[in-house]
């Protein structure tokens, strides 16, 4: 009976084997073979299996967990895989079937088969990992299996992000590294067990990696710990979501198990070696604290910011928990305290002309566009210059701004144009990320809502890109229109798509919704992002004259992009001129194109004039009601346009606004890296100890005290 038995156990095996094998082997003739090779190869080893070997072992809660959760994962991913085959899908449309319905039937079917061998799997290895844990024992293996279950958990992180174990830098491994143990010692200290913590550490891990999962599928961005003061705004904004299991999910789940294995192991080891905790290894836990602490925030201190304009691309180059820590950081003290800062200034007061109209305005941020003669020599074939159309609009004012950073940092400009704030005090670029904003106070949107205006923002971009789909509701702005799936057709030009014509004409819809209430519009345009070889060379419509070497392309594209915003620009106006309502509008670039530094700049110029060219960008400002635009200067920061627009507008200015004007007439320029430029162009570097840079080091004072509200 008992020999009839065994064979029987081991038919079932193997069949059992043979299933889960069938789980996991790729589709196709190469997953074909796999499968018949791994069931020739099981067929002889367990015919050959020892009796002993062959008894299945009890196995524990855990390793029933593990095995359950991974059949499941390996049944979604073959439900996936095989959903997709070009054979499963002609073959169910042959017979009629449901591709969905016949799938999830054959994988529940191949996951109950599969059961019995995983049960059987589980059970030895747990044996097999209590006996190693008796022979072995020590704090080595303690450490051993405390390292391991470290790396497991990061692995469990960046799986939550669908990101590899190492990033594509991967020096940034070892901060991982470091932050994940203190993180384990310290539940550790807690709890009072170097197991305990491992459990508890096990158990955190994959709450956050699955709460992490699915943030980042229906927000955009990961779950980092400063987005925890927002959890009541998060859980009303994915309330609407459907949540499903995949792939992701299982495999998260999966590991915990593991992990609560490697820590009860772990424990295991330290009751036996020492049934009471002493003094000496909680001292020896908080040293290792104190040292991952140290040797992780010296790494973080050397480090650049992390998280610029896309969060997937941080997180790929330099993993979850870096980025993590990096944003806590950032979000800590996003502002460095001026030199010289005296926290009881005053601003300068004093009302400025208010009209009775209560103009709408329409602010413009159009993407990298920059006129480049305002820093080299350029000449081009077109007849009468490639921006023209921009510059003989009838009733414009035109000047130049300076932007923040060189051949880049879009949110820096967004940043400095909404809020009237310089990003001089900033410690790190892109500030939508680690800023908190308030929608009562500090922007160009809470003033102008305060005035009675409807306020709406508008970008075709991806919504996640500098977190703008937190920002903008932050803010205050009223309605928002994010992401390219928001817009009808945006149009194309050869590769290049989202064209600021199509993207105005939605604005025009927009625009004509709204109510009676007078109206702000922020406009983020898209259609001259680089790089700057997207198109064949037929679709350059302006050539640059002159030998630029491997640029020669890229300045052709980018001098047509320039002419077909510059067109679409006038046509806004023309569209607005027959508007019965009061308009304002002013469109800006928000900084130079990237290859800007491998230009040959002006040699007449300084150094530090050379820099101010590089950061300079027009401006244009049009109304169609006859507004004074007689007192826009030539040269102006970023930050310092927009109360110029409100001023222009006949609209009552806040004392901060008034205190950038006034700083503005003798400092028409203040860049992000101190340079100032005067009345006369002179530029110079700042320095607080100087009392000719007294209005800059009043205006430094008011912001850093509004910025940190002291």
């Amino acid at each position: 009976m008992n020999a009839k038995f065994n064979k029987l156990h081991r038919v079932v095996l193997w069949l059992s084997f043979l299933a889960e094998c069938a789980l996991c082997v790729p589709e196709g003739k190469r997953g074909a073979a796999l499968w018949l090779l791994a069931a020739a190869a099981s067929s002889a080893l367990f015919r050959a299996l020892p009796e002993g070997r062959l008894k299945p072992r009890r196995p524990s809660g855990l390793t029933m967990a593990a095995a359950v959760i991974y059949g499941v994962w390996l049944a979604v991913s073959f439900f996936d895989r095989w959903s997709q085959t070009a054979v499963m899908q002609s073959l169910t449309a042959r017979l009629g079937l449901d591709l969905g319905a016949v799938m999830t039937v054959i994988s529940i079917l191949a996951l109950a088969a599969s059961t019995p061998f995983l049960l059987w799997l589980g059970g030895h290895l747990g044996d097999a990992a209590e006996r190693l844990a008796d022979r072995v024992g020590g704090s080595f293996a303690v450490g051993v299996l405390f390292a391991l279950e470290a790396v497991l958990l990061i692995y469990v992180l960046q799986t939550s992000c669908l990101q590899d174990l190492i990033p594509q830098q991967a020096w940034y491994f070892l901060p991982a590294l470091l932050t994940m143990l203190a993180l384990m010692l310290l539940l550790s200290l807690l709890s009072g067990r170097l197991g305990r913590g491992m459990c508890l550490a096990a158990i955190l891990v994959t709450i956050w990696g699955i709460a992490n999962h699915y943030v980042l599928l229906f927000h955009g961005s990961p779950l980092f710990l400063s987005e925890l003061a927002n959890t009541k705004t998060a859980l009303n904004v994915i309330s609407g979501y459907t949540f499903l299991p995949d792939e992701t999910l299982w495999k998260v789940l999966l590991l915990c198990p593991v992990g609560l294995a490697l820590g009860k192991s772990a424990l295991y080891m330290e009751k036996a070696k020492r049934p009471k905790v002493k003094l000496g290894s909680v001292l020896a836990r908080l040293g290792g604290l104190a040292v991952c602490i140290g040797a992780a925030a010296l790494i973080f201190a050397g480090t650049k910011t992390l998280v610029s304009w896309s969060v997937s691309d941080g997180l790929y180059n330099y993993g979850f928990l870096p980025c993590a820590v990096d944003d806590a950081r950032r979000r800590s003290a996003p502002f460095m305290e001026p030199d010289g800062y005296d926290a009881a200034v005053e601003p300068v007061t004093g009302q400025a002309r208010e009209d009775d109209v209560r103009p709408d305005v329409i602010l413009i941020l159009n993407e990298t566009f920059c006129d480049l003669s305002d820093c080299m020599d350029l000449t081009e074939d077109t007849d009468g210059g490639y921006l023209r159309s921009f510059y003989d609009i009838p009733g414009a004012v035109y000047g130049h701004a300076v932007s923040p950073l060189v051949g880049g940092g879009t949110n820096n400009s967004e940043y400095e144009l909404l809020t009237g704030r310089t990003s001089y005090l900033l410690t790190a670029p892109a500030p939508f990320n680690y800023l908190k904003f308030s929608s009562e106070r500090g922007s160009v949107v809470a003033h102008l809502k305060s005035l009675g205006y409807v306020t709406e923002a508008m970008h075709s971009g991806n919504a996640v890109n500098y977190r703008r789909v937190d920002a903008y509701p932050a803010l205050g702005f009223d309605y928002i229109r994010l992401g390219e799936r928001n817009y009808g057709d945006l149009g194309e030009y050869g590769a290049r798509w989202q064209l600021d014509r199509n993207f105005y004409r939605q604005m025009y819809d927009d625009y004509a919704s709204i109510g009676d209430e007078p109206r702000f519009l922020f406009l983020l345009t898209y259609q001259n992002h680089g790089g700057w070889e997207q198109n064949d060379a037929s679709y350059d419509r302006v050539h640059a004259l002159g030998d630029y070497g491997d640029l020669n392309d890229d300045l052709d594209e980018f001098l047509t992009t320039m002419q077909l915003s510059a067109r679409a620009f006038r046509a806004l106006t023309e569209h607005f001129e027959m508007v019965d309502r009061p308009v304002i509008v002013c469109m800006v670039g928000d900084h130079a194109p990237s290859f800007i530094n491998n230009l040959p700049m002006r040699a007449d110029q300084s150094e530090y004039e050379q820099e101010i060219a590089k950061r300079t960008v027009p401006y244009v400002v049009w109304s169609n009601y006859g507004a004074d635009l007689s007192r826009f200067p030539e040269y102006t920061s970023m930050f310092a346009l927009t109360p110029q627009v409100l001023r222009a507008a006949g609209l009552p200015l806040p004392d901060d606004y008034q205190t950038i004007l006034a700083m503005n007439r003798v400092w028409p320029v203040f860049t992000s890296t101190g340079l100032c430029m005067d009345k006369a162009g002179d530029v110079t570097l700042y320095n607080a100890d100087d009392s000719k840079y007294d209005l800059i080091k009043r205006y430094l004072s008011i912001e850093y005290r509004m910025a940190t509200e002291k």
